[in-house]
């Protein structure tokens, strides 16, 4: 998901009618870095900033980074393991082979 897309699907039309409640809330997300970790010209970041959503944790609004992947946020991500394996069993996919196999 390309920053972009955060924010014009989940951050404006979710997460910033969050930002207007006076209620404590934290938005936990996974580690990647599409969701505003890392450089300060990260939009996703600037997004944040500008909606008062903070790491630190005395802050209203706060944001947390969880691991890469979170099976907790994810769960769909501990099903791609049987697909991917068999995947791996075979050292060359020719044409034929995914035909036979579809």
């Amino acid at each position: 998901m390309s920053h972009r897309v955060y924010i014009d699907s989940i951050l404006e039309p979710v997460v910033a009618l969050w930002c207007l409640e006076e209620a404590s809330w934290c938005l936990e997300e996974d580690g990647d870095s599409g969701y505003g970790k890392g450089l300060r010209s990260n939009p996703v970041l600037r997004w944040k900033t500008d909606h008062g959503i903070s790491s630190e944790p005395t802050a209203l609004h706060r944001q947390f980074f969880n691991c890469r992947q979170s099976p907790d946020l994810s769960i769909i991500e501990d099903y791609w393991s049987y697909p991917k394996a068999h995947v791996r069993k075979r050292p060359h996919w020719t044409d034929e082979l995914v035909d036979e196999l579809a």
